[in-house]
């Protein structure tokens, strides 16, 4: 077995593996990454990688298994192949006699191991790469992964410096974190928000609900609870996306900090951000062996909370807090015709990307105001309705258009619109991208105008029908959503050409293959 380092990834083929079982493979090869310095903590290491075994097997066919983590113990980035002298099995259906194994640090930009995972994935499929790695002397396996650990890191200094000149980079990472703190904050705002909503459905819209009867008054407090929640876990999460869980205490303390002086929904970004950035920094300052592990649990936390903090509370929050009290007054005062290019707006964005980043930035933009200004969730819940119900309204009026499957397709969207899923719109894009994105935006701008124009209210931080029973103005509601959907289907149907069944294509791969 030997080791080489290619730049900063180390490359390790270990072909004497004589383990009989999946465990045992993974030990033995582990084992050799800490002799070599390439892990810091064997059996954290082992931890890291059976979690990620146990998400769902690696097995890549062609009896291949690709093991990968990213984790706090890794200090390099390291490629390792491994042949097994016996066949061991690797999940319950598959076999397997040869080992890719990645790793890279936790503190790695972003999803390295899943960029080597795909370059790597990429070569494999090559019936001639993989055939000369799995029978490949340990010389010849080295030089075959020098070259394409080469040729990743000539591609990633590529892409790097084209994102630079671009000004991409900064804000496609901004993106994937604030998105990944969406995700995660969406099921308190989405608990917390109905549960509230039915509490207003029990008691009566001019009622407060916390003035009620024993079972409203539960729901109540129990959905109060999760509004008050959501925007600590925004900030908690997108400091957990940036920078792992030494983030996430911080994150929470300083983005309810933000709440409370009513810095509000950008108050909590801008405080994720700050901790995130901050742990960041932090976890670059190289600490003496005796206290690298007080890092993680005492310096990290400590410093990642007061240097936020203190910036948010002294400096930043009240600025902030005046801003969004301004917005908020703004936003309050809009009504009738001033509400139109705003409803617009919305919808236009919501129907942009369906359920992309620009769909989401409109939508919890939206969400957020549930409680202060409730026309804004009236305008989101029309819009995320929108064009599901469009499209599949367009498979039933315009039938001979469409295949068999994107018929029953239409169905699905019907019902997937109906609960305010927008998500039910992307198996027809791949066909028509123009067409169909174009259609969604027009009708989603039109009922969104339409929902702010007729002062449509919702209670509850979703949309689709399923929200009805928490909504002001229904017939409004009801109105603005059968014009959009109406809309969206008839510029589908009449500018849609007559499908039928796709021929099979040849299938090109998005790879880019070097023969070795």
């Amino acid at each position: 077995m030997k080791t080489i380092r290619r730049k900063n990834i180390a490359i390790k083929t270990v072909f004497d593996i004589t383990a009989l079982f999946k465990k045992e493979a993974l030990t033995e090869v582990t084992t050799s990454l800490f002799n070599d310095g390439i892990i810091s903590d064997q059996a954290g290491f082992l931890h890291d990688l059976y979690y990620r075994e146990n998400e769902l097997s690696t097995y890549i066919g062609h009896s291949i298994g690709l093991p990968h983590t990213r984790s706090k113990y890794v200090k390099r980035p390291v490629i390792l192949v491994g042949r097994l002298s016996h066949d061991i099995s690797w999940d319950q259906d598959h076999r397997v006699n040869f080992l890719v194994l990645i790793a890279v640090p936790e503190t790695a930009t972003g999803s390295l191991h899943l960029r080597i995972l795909a370059h790597l994935s990429g070569l494999l499929i090559h019936d001639d790469f993989r055939e000369k790695l799995v029978n490949a002397s340990p010389v010849e396996a080295h030089k075959m992964l020098t070259r394409a650990s080469a040729k990743f890191i000539h591609n990633e200094r590529r892409q790097f410096f084209k994102d630079k000149f671009f000004s991409k980079f900064f804000w496609h990472y901004l993106q994937q974190n604030l998105m990944t703190a969406t995700g995660y904050m969406i099921p308190f705002i989405v608990s917390g928000g109905i549960l509230y909503a039915l509490s207003i459905m029990l008691a009566g819209v001019d009622t407060d609900p916390l003035m009620s009867n024993s079972i409203t008054r539960l729901l109540a407090l129990v959905g109060q609870a999760g509004l008050h929640l959501y925007l600590p876990a925004l900030g908690g999460y997108l400091a957990y996306s940036m920078a792992g869980r030494p983030g996430l205490a911080p994150g929470f303390i300083t983005a309810l900090l933000a709440v409370q002086i009513n810095s509000g929904f950008i108050g909590a970004i801008v405080s994720g951000f700050l901790v995130g950035g901050t742990v960041l920094g932090l976890k670059r300052i190289h600490l003496p062996q005796p206290v690298q592990s007080l890092g993680p649990i005492f310096l990290y936390p400590l410093v990642g909370t007061i240097v936020p903090a203190t910036i948010i509370l002294l400096i930043l929050g009240q600025p902030i807090a005046w801003f969004v009290a301004t917005m908020t007054h703004y936003l309050a005062s809009l009504s009738g015709t001033s509400r139109i290019p705003l409803g617009a707006i919305i919808g236009a964005m919501i129907g942009s990307d369906m359920g992309g980043p620009i769909n989401k930035v409109a939508a919890t933009f939206c969400q957020s105001q549930v409680n202060t200004l409730p026309f804004l969730t009236g305008i989101m819940g029309v819009a995320t309705a929108t064009p599901p119900l469009g499209v599949g309204l367009a498979t039933l009026l315009f039938k001979k258009k469409f295949t068999p499957a994107e018929r029953n397709n239409g169905i699905a969207a019907l019902l997937m619109g109906s609960c305010g899923i927008t998500e039910g719109v992307l198996p027809f894009i791949p066909t028509n991208p123009i067409l169909i994105v174009s259609a969604c935006i027009i009708g989603t701008l039109t009922s969104g105008a339409l929902a702010g124009f007729l002062g449509v209210i919702n209670h509850a931080p979703w949309g689709g029908l399923i929200v009805l029973p928490v909504i002001g103005n229904r017939l409004g509601f009801l109105l603005a959503l059968l014009i959009g959907a109406t809309i969206t289907a008839l510029i589908i149907g009449l500018l849609k050409k007559t499908q039928t069944s796709p021929k099979p294509k040849r299938k090109d791969f998005d790879f880019e293959i070097e023969v070795l």
